[in-house]
């Protein structure tokens, strides 16, 4: 069972011109700059309970309730604090947690502003 939670787990994040790689040990997935709508800097995020997740020593990753936004978002973080929120244009919401969240905004909407007509 350990492995399994491993393998979820978040290494890192790398902002690009393609998009936020979220890199995880099997893989990862892009969140592709052509859809995020928004990205800002969250504090603390008020998540309830887990629909689809796991949640505990190697962090947080999978589906959530928050209660900021009053429904299910994806998590992928180490902690729920210092976070960075991203909605997309078919309105998913993802919520990571970056070492310099503050940075990590600045740099995706360098790459936001590359892409607007």
């Amino acid at each position: 069972m350990w492995f399994l939670v491993h393998v979820f787990t978040v290494r890192f994040y790398r902002v690009d011109e393609r998009g936020i790689l979220v890199k995880r040990p099997l893989g990862g997935f892009y969140i592709p700059v052509h859809k995020i709508s928004s990205i800002e800097y969250k504090e603390k995020v008020q998540v309830s309970f887990k629909v689809a997740a796991s949640a505990g020593y190697l962090g947080y990753y999978g589906r959530f309730f928050s209660e900021d936004d009053n429904r299910t978002v994806r998590v992928y973080a180490t902690n729920l604090r210092d976070m960075v929120r991203i909605e997309t244009t078919d309105g998913k919401i993802f919520y990571l947690s970056p070492a310099e969240p503050e940075k990590f905004v600045e740099a995706v909407k360098q790459h936001l502003q590359k892409t607007e007509p």
